[in-house]
């Protein structure tokens, strides 16, 4: 399998590590609850309902998501590739102390964040890694699950990403991936060197990589415009802040449109012949 060079993984690494520096605290700030608790999570959020905070919409994603490995045995092994800095990892993790999750980022700055609070927690079994989502540092067959959550567009390779995913998974382990997906990603005003995907370039990459995809959920409803019209309440006066509105702006008439989506993929790991 063609691997990413150390150049491009650099190159990778510099990009998302500075875009995250610089937006990072903006979700922080919007997404902490009026009784000052952050989710610590980067996510758009699942907004069933009118009258919630940014912070309940990402804890609903969060619990959707998960809801898919519930029943997963006790001291199983997890991974979820692109954990920023750490909530996903660490609220699975408080829930399910019997299981084994790793979180892994390319950005050091988001791992370090991550292991941080992880610290501050007491008897969860959770470690960070710094590595790239299409060359993991984890060896063959080693996990029982993995998760994705709003991470994939960053990925200059979905073909590259789906295959890793397939080679450090056991026959019959599951992976959901969660993320926007767009049908013309020309429509798109600022894309800041990401890649947007059609629901089925998604898929497809995965069944190449040795996937059964058994569940797709599609929620963009309950995203893009939702989340916008929250933003927007706010008199957003900086850069940071008015680029943020731009882009939910165009994501909600794209969505409304029918053009993006925001899809929760579930799959499973085929068994080799």
């Amino acid at each position: 399998m063609k691997k990413l060079s150390a150049h491009n993984r650099k190159n990778n690494s510099e990009q998302v590590s500075n875009f995250y520096n610089w937006s990072r605290d903006y979700w922080i700030e919007k997404s902490t609850s009026s009784s000052g608790e952050s989710s610590s999570m980067l996510s758009f959020g699942l907004w069933e309902g009118f009258d919630i905070e940014f912070y309940d919409a990402q804890i609903a994603l969060h619990d959707l998501c998960m809801s898919y490995f519930e029943n997963l045995p006790a001291l199983s092994q997890g991974l979820e590739i692109g954990c920023g800095i750490g909530g996903n990892v660490i609220r699975l993790a408080k829930k399910r102390n019997d299981l084994r999750i790793t979180g892994l980022d390319i950005s050091k700055s988001q791992i370090d964040l991550a292991r941080t609070k992880s610290i501050s927690i007491p008897d969860i079994n959770v470690k960070f890694i710094e590595g790239s989502s299409m060359d993991i540092p984890c060896n063959n067959q080693f996990f029982d699950f993995s998760f994705c959550i709003e991470s994939s567009f960053h990925y200059e390779s979905i073909n590259l990403f789906a295959k890793e995913n397939a080679r450090i998974l056991k026959e019959n382990g599951t992976t959901l991936i969660a993320d926007i997906t767009c049908e013309n990603s020309d429509l798109i005003k600022l894309k800041h060197g990401n890649h947007f995907r059609s629901i089925n370039e998604i898929t497809h990459a995965l069944e190449n990589a040795g996937f059964e995809i058994t569940n797709i959920n599609r929620i963009g409803e309950n995203v893009f415009t939702p989340l916008y019209n929250y933003i927007a309440k706010f008199k957003e006066r900086t850069l940071l802040q008015r680029y943020w509105t731009k882009v939910l702006r165009n994501y909600s008439e794209l969505s409304e449109q029918g053009v993006m989506g925001y899809d929760i993929i579930f799959a499973k790991k085929r068994i080799s012949d």
